[in-house]
């Protein structure tokens, strides 16, 4: 059977600016500062994940990824 890590970009946009996250389903998760929406997604391609779904909420827009494990 095939299993996936899986991996949330959520990006948030307030008054007092751009807010960038990546969570994994590992625990881990990282802050980005001054990082534009196309490099991430084009860094985590590189890496393996590929785009499954993505939802826009007010203010927030969330991008999730999976990859599948070796």
């Amino acid at each position: 059977m095939t299993k996936y890590e899986y991996c949330v970009y959520e990006t948030v946009q307030t008054s007092q600016g751009h807010y960038c996250f990546l969570s994994f389903t590992n625990g881990k998760d990282i802050e980005l500062e001054n990082r534009s929406t196309i490099s991430v997604m084009e860094e985590l391609g590189k890496d393996g994940w590929e785009l499954v779904s993505t939802t826009h909420f007010d203010n927030k827009m969330n991008h999730f990824f999976k990859r599948r494990l070796e």
